[in-house]
């Protein structure tokens, strides 16, 4: 099948991490279809013509990106948004690639195709990762459209049983409605012959510097350790608007010799980064899923993770500890804990697990028994 892959955010030049999680979405459904990924259209003032349509293979994935010029009225921008969405279908379709599932990635990335749903007759169906939907952080205008498009949706598809639960607060969707969890790249992130050998234990988090992530608690946390024993140190990887705050508490707590605040950093660079590391901790207050804890897994690490929203589906007893919130005692409580009793986890099952459950193989699978089933049903 054609599987044409709409999203709010994908990888760029610019921003080399930003929808990272769609990305290798349609790695895992390309082992079974073919797919086309589209990024939001993007403004240009300069552009030389009205619409430009750029096609290329970016990391194996063909991404057809669309430009158009930018004018002062959103009006005429927002024709140009849907005009040349209908543009690039009538080019696919003239090429023989008609899609046959719309696949969007956050609701509003479906928006411009839905006039495509019914001029064409192409099912859609909406993989859902907003975290604000979980937060409650929608404008009035976002919940509107939200309500719209899932209602004209084949199939809405969150990454997590708690996102599903809250989306039917806003809308029911339950009868069309399944969970599909993320994927991750177990030929990627898969268990080493070897740890590398250090004195000390190794501590890792990752994610944005935002106040989301409850790094500000997880410093503090390593504050109140570090009281009682020094045995311990934290990578915290990514960047953000925090920096200079996070940067500060780290001076005022006095944790210096603890904490590391290492930047943003590539796969390969996360990769190697794990392969050092005893163990990872998700502080956030919330998340839609948690791929950072899946890609520790796959490594055989075990993990700490808040019953924020997504990592508390999938994080079973023999992979690490779920604590109800992120409070520096109780981060820290389990941080004490996993410090002495890392090594008694199975890293070989929790690396088998992930592969059983969260592999290119069975997303992909899973999406395409999906598609099947909404082929079979639009033919009938």
């Amino acid at each position: 099948m054609n599987i044409l892959i709409t999203t709010l955010w994908y990888p760029s030049k610019q921003n080399h991490i930003s929808g990272i999680f769609v990305k290798e979405y349609a790695k895992a459904i390309k082992l079974y279809n073919e797919v086309k990924v589209v990024p939001p259209p993007a403004e240009i003032h300069n552009l030389n013509k009205l619409i430009e349509i750029k096609e290329s293979t970016e990391d194996g994935i063909d991404v057809i990106r669309i430009y158009y010029k930018k004018f002062n009225f959103r009006i005429i921008n927002s024709f140009l948004t849907y005009f040349s969405v209908l543009k690039l279908i009538r080019l696919l379709i003239k090429k023989k690639w008609k899609p046959d599932i719309i696949h969007g990635n956050v609701f509003l990335s479906c928006l411009a195709f839905i006039p495509i749903k019914f001029l064409y007759k192409i099912p859609l169906i909406v993989s859902e990762h907003w975290s604000y939907i979980i937060t409650r952080k929608l404008t009035f205008k976002n919940i509107i459209l939200m309500k719209l498009i899932y209602s004209i949706a084949d199939m809405v598809l969150p990454v997590s049983e708690e996102l599903c639960r809250n989306i039917n607060t806003y809308i029911n969707v339950e009868k069309k409605c399944r969970v599909v969890y993320n994927t991750v790249n177990t030929n990627f992130f898969y268990l080493p012959k070897k740890k590398v050998e250090k004195k000390r234990k190794e501590v890792i988090a990752i994610g944005g510097l935002v106040e989301i992530k409850g790094f500000n608690r997880l410093i503090e946390a390593i504050a109140l350790i570090v009281k009682t024993r020094t045995d311990l140190h934290l990578t915290i990887v990514g960047d953000g608007p925090l920096l200079k705050h996070l940067e500060n508490r780290i001076k005022d707590l006095n944790v210096s010799k603890f904490v590391t605040l290492a930047g943003s950093k590539t796969k390969d660079e996360i990769n190697k980064l794990f392969d050092k590391s005893d163990f990872l901790v998700l502080s956030s207050f919330a998340e839609t899923f948690g791929v950072v804890v899946i890609e520790a897994m796959a490594k055989g690490l075990p993990v700490i993770v808040t019953k924020c929203g997504g990592p508390e589906n999938f994080v079973k007893s023999f992979c690490g500890i779920v604590i109800k919130n992120n409070s520096p005692e109780k981060l820290a409580d389990s941080i004490c804990y996993m410090l002495d009793n890392y090594n008694k986890y199975d890293s070989v099952k929790i690396s088998d697990y992930v592969k059983n459950n969260f592999s290119y193989e069975t997303i992909g699978y899973k999406f395409n028994y999906i598609y099947d089933n909404i082929i079979g049903k639009n033919k009938e």
